[in-house]
């Protein structure tokens, strides 16, 4: 507490003025206004100076010191202002009137002002309870597991003054506490009983009940709603789970199916007709087998490195990589494939290094480039750049293709989607892009598409990963 404060409390504590004192003063004050005014308004109108008096120290002292004052003041009203003065007189009937009524009137004054003054510290202490509530709920609307309920309850059943409420938590498999004498207030979620708030009945009044009831409620609220969350995000991961099996299912089914029948079907050819089948047949038949045994080890790849990224940054490598080399090596693997596309690479002359995952890099690139061959026409021109960029190495794909659609392109790196339109005769499972973008980010980068490049048509992927440091690290 600042010294301001202390100041202030001693100030108020050392110069408030005491009920007696105040008593003694408007004492004085009525007997002095009675004794002067007697001459103009007589005795009984005097009389009433001292009834103002005596109702004004009931309504501001209480029942006790208005009948006080009110016994003073009779005696002096008898003594200074009744006839004969400056004597006391009780001889006749009349000399009791101004007593009585001073008693009563002190009784009725101080009567209704300890009413008044109770009816106030009611609801002084409803709108403090209100106010408690209020800050409860707020205090737990936040709260996102069991433990920390209890804390908050914790503290504000440390604020509830002379009402002695305990808070009991059960824990998993304990027996509720034999609470004979006391009265509880149960915590659920909704199922289960989890707590209780036990309190002496005969020691709260029914202000006090109702709030520890209402603050059981709000407890229950909670622990409810926490419940109902966990089930609604079990619910949906489990659906998001079934939706990736399914796609999953429905994309690789697809996509096996495809070239196992392709094989199948060729080597069942030779097999049948062996001698029969001319050198030309037989050389298309071969190539159809490497060619779909190409596109199985693709997928099958794209599958075992979308598990690595899903299994998080600690199952990949770290190597220093020349992004030059790695953009030729997937190039030359296309060319390989004998893809009638024209590959213009515009790369500087220095290495420029980067620390990521060798197989991730090289598939990732290799997904971009041929997701860039399957939708661009024969004879068209890919270009594959590389620049350096503050701190980061930026990798650009361009094709001429038929680009993608606006309201596709912050979709086109999701598992297994295919944009509409770009699929009609051409294979794939929608994870190239989808493996591209998790190798990215797990290398600290980023990744982006832009669409249409020139003229309405092409589309621009960009892949931004840092460079690497000055440390020494091993180089491949």
């Amino acid at each position: 507490m600042t010294n301001s404060g202390i100041s202030e409390r001693l100030r108020a504590r050392w110069f408030a003025p005491h009920p007696l004192a105040v008593s003694a003063l408007v004492l004085f004050v009525a007997t002095s206004l009675a004794v002067l005014g007697k001459p103009v308004l007589g005795e009984g109108y005097a009389s009433l100076i001292f009834v103002v008096g005596i109702m004004l120290i009931g309504a501001i002292s209480g029942v006790v010191r208005a009948v006080t004052t009110a016994i003073v003041g009779a005696a002096a009203f008898n003594f200074f202002v009744a006839a004969p003065l400056l004597q006391f007189r009780f001889s006749n009937a009349t000399d009791f009137a101004p007593p009585l009524t001073f008693l009563v009137c002190a009784i009725i004054s101080g009567v209704l002002s300890g009413r008044l003054r109770d009816q106030s510290n009611l609801s002084r202490l409803a709108n403090a309870r209100l106010e408690s509530l209020l800050n409860a709920s707020r205090d737990l609307q936040p709260v996102r597991s069991p433990e920390s309920l209890r804390d908050v309850l914790g503290h504000h059943l440390a604020t509830l003054g002379p009402l002695a409420v305990t808070l009991d938590w059960f824990a998993e498999g304990q027996p509720i506490p034999d609470r004979r004498g006391l009265r509880k207030e149960a915590i659920t979620d909704g199922r289960t009983m989890l707590g209780a708030l036990v309190y002496h009945p005969g020691k709260a009044s029914g202000e006090d009940i109702a709030f520890v009831a209402a603050l059981a409620r709000l407890s229950s609220l909670a622990l409810t709603r926490l419940r109902l969350d966990t089930e609604v995000a079990d619910t949906r991961a489990l659906a998001k789970s079934e939706e990736l099996k399914t796609a999953l299912l429905s994309a690789v089914s697809h996509d096996l199916r495809t070239p196992i029948t392709t094989i199948g079907t060729a080597a069942a050819s030779l097999q049948s007709f062996g001698t029969l089948i001319d050198e030309t047949t037989r050389g298309d038949l071969l190539t159809r087998i490497v060619e779909e045994c190409e596109r199985l080890n693709h997928l099958t790849e794209n599958l075992l490195q979308m598990s690595r990224l899903q299994a998080g940054d600690a199952h990949l490598s770290r190597n220093v990589l020349s992004a030059q080399d790695m953009i030729r090596r997937a190039i030359a693997r296309l060319r390989s494939q004998n893809v009638r596309r024209t590959f213009v690479v515009d790369v500087p002359r220095e290495d420029m290094l980067v620390v990521a995952d060798t197989a991730l890099f090289e598939l990732a690139l290799g997904n971009v480039l041929q997701n860039a061959v399957k939708f661009s026409g024969d004879g068209s021109t890919i270009t594959a750049t590389c620049r350096a960029h503050d701190a980061d190495c930026t990798i650009t794909i361009t094709d001429q293709g038929i680009g993608v659609p606006a309201n596709e392109q912050t979709r086109v790196f999701e598992r297994f989607y295919r944009a509409k339109g770009r699929t009609d005769h051409r294979p794939g499972s929608g994870l190239g892009l989808a493996i591209a973008k998790g190798f990215v980010e797990a290398s600290g980068g980023s990744i982006a598409l832009t669409s249409p490049v020139d003229d309405g048509r092409g589309t621009a992927i960009t892949i931004r990963i840092p460079r690497a440091q000055e440390e020494p690290l091993p180089c491949i």
